[in-house]
């Protein structure tokens, strides 16, 4: 197998042959991603702020007093669609990622 050498689209560091951006940019989209669908965790947490307002409930456990709540991505698809993402108390976004990660280890492990 043929060792490629590639740079990160964004800082130019060297990065292994599979990966398409270093670790320190992965999380984010394409350069002109805020206009297309391929816009990365960074873009799409800005798009739904702007588009639904800060999270402000938990829309799991019906919460409106924690002190914090977050967008929380439901199915690890980045698209510009809010049936992609729930609003969540910081509880149960760990709870949801504990999950997911158990799930992911059982799968794989």
């Amino acid at each position: 197998m043929e060792n490629k050498t590639k740079k990160c689209p964004f800082c130019n560091t060297l990065i292994r042959d599979r990966s398409e951006k270093c670790r320190r940019h992965s999380m984010i989209g394409n350069k002109n991603s805020e206009k297309g669908e391929n816009i990365g965790y960074f873009g799409i947490h800005k798009w739904l702020v702007k588009n639904f307002g800060k999270a402000n409930k938990c829309e799991e456990c019906g919460d409106k007093k924690a002190k914090r709540y977050e967008w929380a991505n439901i199915d690890k698809v980045y698209k510009k669609e809010r049936s992609h993402f729930v609003m969540l108390c910081k509880r149960c976004h760990n709870k949801m990622d504990i999950w997911n990660y158990n799930l992911k280890v059982k799968k794989h492990g």
